[in-house]
């Protein structure tokens, strides 16, 4: 018996030899001095205790023979991986048009801004506590975003929450809410299913509102409802006509909150860290997915009249969607009329671009890139509105002219005193006009009685 006891004693001691020596071998490899070894170890031990080492080592040898440990969460993080290799090999081909190195570049930046934007937006977001998230801003674009506007987004679960949302308009312009109906959290909006505009609102003195959001017609306590049916997500418009732009304007404050409230009768759900992590993940790749590579690309002949396919060319104002009853299709908001069509300019040519502002409540003109997203608003003159054009907002029906080139027109040009907005050196692009109520669009202008015609863009040289 003594002779066994004394056996298993050494049997243990030689369990922690052996499992010192894989740790040196595996957990800490290739320390510079072989005194550092017991330091090592001791912290090791310290840290995580024999039984947390010998897990590491079975688990590092586990993998080693039989691959990683697969989890929810590292599923989900897999198969997000697999979507960004498939944004590189699908979305940035030859089959989209993508050739040039300038087409590459501008792609890989806008997967970045999604990626950023699937982070910001559904990874550090949750439905069941919302909160709200800039849409879009300065560096993270896409969908059209606007350098007048902030945009704020918070994600929705329309089958297991009703949402009390508060605010109050500040600087606004015009601001507007809408939820958007989508293949789940985190897919491309496929039509908005119900909106309110600032003119729709019950403002209080202080010009602060209560909106119910729900699948139900009624709220708890009277405020105004905004019926969600199958919307998850849910956007604000905060629209701005400043000589400052908006986007990058720290002034610019808005006043925003929203609550979830759990359906009578919904039955939580339970979620450990792995499960958690899995579905925002999940989320993230719908986003992504969505926005980009699953988008199918755009049939010519379902282009709407307003957005011009000839390049030099822009369409007339009209409002953005194919209504369908009191539902609208794609992701803008049902108050806006839009003018739009491709610039395409040898380096010393311009567009000239002469139209009307008839009574709205805001309008600006917008220069994107192909892949929708503003060029660098930052450092260029890449939009304007008509405070910074210069023109009488309370003006029923003004003109405006504006010149799109490489470089701004020389002293003695003809244009040179003309509002310039820079091309970047972009041979292409869109030119992209928003109307926001307009009068003259949908019916004669009260004014006039007249339509808003087309802009007229006429190339011109710069030299």
């Amino acid at each position: 018996l003594e002779q066994r006891r004394s056996m298993e004693e050494w049997q243990r001691w030689a369990v922690r030899v052996v499992v010192l020596g894989m740790i040196v071998a595996v957990v800490i490899p290739n320390l510079p001095a072989e005194y550092l070894y017991p330091i090592k170890v001791r912290v090791a031990v310290q840290l995580f205790g024999w039984q947390g080492l010998a897990n590491i080592v079975r688990d590092q040898a586990g993998e080693r023979l039989l691959g990683q440990k697969l989890t929810k969460s590292r599923a989900a993080f897999h198969d997000f991986l697999d979507v960004l290799e498939l944004y590189d090999a699908e979305f940035l081909s030859p089959s989209r048009a993508i050739t040039t190195t300038a087409d590459i570049a501008d792609g890989v930046a806008h997967g970045v801004g999604l990626l950023a934007s699937a982070a910001e937006l559904y990874f550090f977001d949750d439905v069941t506590r919302p909160r709200f998230r800039r849409y879009v801003d300065a560096d993270r674009k896409f969908l059209g975003d606007n350098p007048d506007t902030h945009y704020y987004m918070a994600s929705l679960d329309p089958h297991k929450y009703d949402y009390e949302f508060t605010g109050c308009l500040l600087q606004e312009t015009y601001f507007s809410l809408a939820v958007y109906e989508s293949n789940g959290v985190g897919g491309y909006p496929s039509r908005s299913s119900s909106d309110l505009n600032d003119e729709q609102l019950s403002l209080d003195e202080n010009r602060c509102f209560r909106v119910w959001l729900s699948q139900s017609v009624t709220s708890p306590s009277g405020e105004e409802v905004l019926l969600l049916e199958e919307s998850y997500t849910l956007i604000t418009r905060h629209y701005f006509e400043h000589e400052q732009t908006a986007a990058i304007d720290p002034s610019v404050e808005v006043s925003l909150s929203i609550r979830a409230v759990p359906k009578a009768g919904a039955s939580a759900v339970e979620e450990d860290l792995d499960a958690r992590v899995a579905r925002k993940l999940e989320t993230m790749t719908n986003f992504f997915h969505s926005h980009s590579t699953n988008r199918s690309t755009v049939d010519p002949a379902m282009a709407p009249s307003w957005f011009s396919l000839v390049p030099n060319v822009l369409g007339k104002p009209d409002m953005h969607q194919v209504r369908h009853g009191s539902k609208t299709g794609g992701a803008g908001a049902p108050d806006i009329a839009y003018s739009a069509g491709p610039w395409q300019l040898e380096p010393h040519q311009g567009l000239l671009i002469q139209g009307i502002v008839p009574t709205c409540r805001f309008f600006n003109i917008v220069l994107w890139n192909r892949f929708l997203q503003t060029l660098d608003y930052q450092q260029f003159p890449v939009s304007a509105n008509r405070v910074q054009l210069g023109l009488n907002v309370a003006d029923p029906w003004s003109t405006f002219e504006i010149v799109l080139s490489h470089t701004r027109p020389p002293r003695g040009h003809p244009y040179a005193n003309t509002f310039w907005l820079y091309t970047e050196e972009r041979p292409s692009g869109t030119i992209f006009i928003r109307y926001v109520l307009p009068d003259g669009v949908v019916s004669p202008s009260p004014h006039n009685g007249e339509f808003v015609p087309a802009p007229n863009a006429t190339v011109i040289s710069i030299a």
